[in-house]
């Protein structure tokens, strides 16, 4: 099975809490499942030109894996107003 097939089997299962990639300056807000979705599909067709397409899926896929957090999610939320491009999060030490 594809990478990006279970990254739509984990999506479809409905979580607890909404997993969101990025929030645009107009309040849209991206799903995770989404984004990396999007990416991985753009990664894969790169990706293909060298022959490594299912390589470049994964990597689209595993590339903001870490966002899959509720401590980023928190993180998130606490910092979306200093966002200085739209969905940037700006990298708080």
């Amino acid at each position: 099975m594809k990478a990006a097939a279970h990254v739509q089997q984990l999506a479809s299962d409905q979580p607890v809490m909404s997993y969101i990639a990025q929030v645009r300056k107009n309040g849209d807000q991206q799903k995770l499942s989404d984004h990396l979705l999007g990416v991985a599909l753009l990664a894969s067709g790169n990706a293909a030109k060298l022959d490594l397409a299912m390589v470049g899926e994964l990597l689209g896929i595993l590339h903001d894996l870490g966002k899959y957090s509720t401590e980023f999610q928190i993180y998130r939320e606490a910092f979306a107003s200093r966002s200085t491009r739209d969905g940037e999060i700006p990298f708080i030490r």
